[in-house]
């Protein structure tokens, strides 16, 4: 690694040598410990976070330095291939200091952006305006100014107590905030479970899960047990769980519930694992597609719950089935994707087969449809100038409707009988 004085040249001294100043510390102490907070709620990445931080410091602090000799400014970083910037104090047009960082302006635009947090920055812009000038008295006791037996080969550092050198500084900065909530977090083998183990375990369903609630949760879902819970729930999965802060369950119900007994299963699911401040849980009906949509919703916050069925209830399926008219109807399903539900109706009028949708608002829309022969279900395509992403339908033999598109199922509506 190139030491900066080797960049001199003869005739040529370092009147000034930049330091960081003390809002530099407070900075990368912010830093710290937004990081360290991050990789500590992560688990693992808290480890991420320290190596993340002690390349950062190091390469902040003691790969980057700043010097104005007599005749320029010269500012080196990097440590394999050093970048090396340069301005002539006599090319030096302005200086423009944001309360953060200096800026060099040099002749023709060229700027040299000088290190975040520079310790007396007044004085820094002093010794670039003045190259000419010896530095005074007062300005030798300043925190960058150098004494000749300084400006050769010698160790910039040297009389500086240990406790004063940028390595000691940035291992402190790093390992510090580590070592005082390394306590308070939990690493022990019995909290991480991985994706091998839970699948090959012989855990019943009524021990899957864990009354550790800082467990770190495995690759696949995990699967959380029935007791206690109303006959239609037929499957609870533990989806998402972010340490002490939420955690995120899908519930599968065999047929509807009215909110009360949504916000009942809610809290029942939220006093298992108590610890955790917000309870999110998301409903789906038989044959809803996870992900494009839940039925209903219930979330706890703070200890509030508040529960909201998104999707179509019985009553509102019986009146838009009602107004539904046809002169032939191959089959009615029920859409209970939240936001856009609707009674799917496919018949077949003169002409060919048409889909039509009613919606609780009162809305509707129809779209023509072609038929193609299948072995085991039926096809069929909408026209392509009711669509422009090539969707087609499928009918299957359990008599679920399917909606797709190029990229694939899109979501499935059940038979309304």
């Amino acid at each position: 690694m190139a030491k900066i004085q080797r960049l001199i040249e003869p005739g040529e001294r370092i009147v000034y040598r930049a330091r960081f100043g003390p809002a530099r510390v407070i900075y990368e102490l912010v830093v710290t410990a937004a990081a360290l907070t991050v990789g500590a709620l992560t688990g693992p990445g808290i480890l991420l976070a320290i190596l993340f931080l002690a390349v950062w410091l190091y390469a902040e602090r003691s790969l980057r330095e700043v010097v104005v000799t007599n005749q320029r400014v010269i500012q080196k970083k990097g440590w394999i291939r050093p970048q090396i910037d340069e301005i002539n104090l006599r090319q030096v047009e302005s200086i423009k200091n944001n309360g953060q960082r200096i800026v060099i302006i040099g002749s023709g635009g060229s700027k040299m952006k000088l290190p975040y947090f520079l310790a007396d920055e007044a004085g820094l812009s002093r010794a670039i305006r003045s190259p000419h000038l010896a530095p005074t008295t007062d300005d030798t006791t300043s925190a960058g100014y150098v004494a000749a037996a300084h400006t050769t080969d010698a160790d910039p550092f040297a009389g500086r107590p240990f406790w004063k050198r940028p390595v000691f500084i940035a291992l402190a900065v790093v390992f510090g905030p580590a070592l005082l909530i390394g306590p308070f977090v939990d690493v022990s083998e019995d909290t991480a479970v991985s994706a091998t183990e839970t699948a090959g375990s012989d855990q019943t369903p009524d021990k899957a899960v864990s009354e550790d609630s800082t467990k770190v949760t495995s690759a696949a879902p995990a699967k959380v047990s029935l007791k206690g819970l109303p006959d239609e729930v037929l499957q609870v999965v533990e989806t998402d769980v972010l340490r002490y802060a939420r955690r995120s369950l899908t519930v599968q119900l065999s047929k509807e519930i009215d909110e009360a007994s949504q916000v009942e299963i809610a809290r029942y699911l939220q006093a298992q694992e108590p610890r955790f401040r917000n309870t999110y849980v998301d409903y789906y009906l038989p044959g809803m597609v996870e992900g494009a949509g839940a039925w209903a919703v219930a979330h706890i916050e703070a200890g509030v719950v508040k529960a909201q069925t998104l999707g179509l209830t019985s009553a509102e399926i019986q009146k838009l089935a009602s107004a539904d008219t046809g002169s032939e109807i191959i089959g009615r399903w029920r859409d209970d994707r939240p936001g856009v539900g609707s009674i799917m109706t496919i018949g077949k009028e003169k002409g060919g087969f048409v889909l039509s949708r009613k919606f609780p608002d009162g809305d509707s829309m129809t779209q023509r449809l072609k038929e193609k022969p299948g072995a085991n279900e039926r096809r069929f395509d909408i026209h392509p100038a009711d669509t422009d992403f090539g969707e087609y339908l499928l009918v299957r033999q359990s008599g679920t409707l399917e909606f797709h598109d190029a990229e694939g199922l899109v979501f499935a509506a059940r038979p309304t009988n």
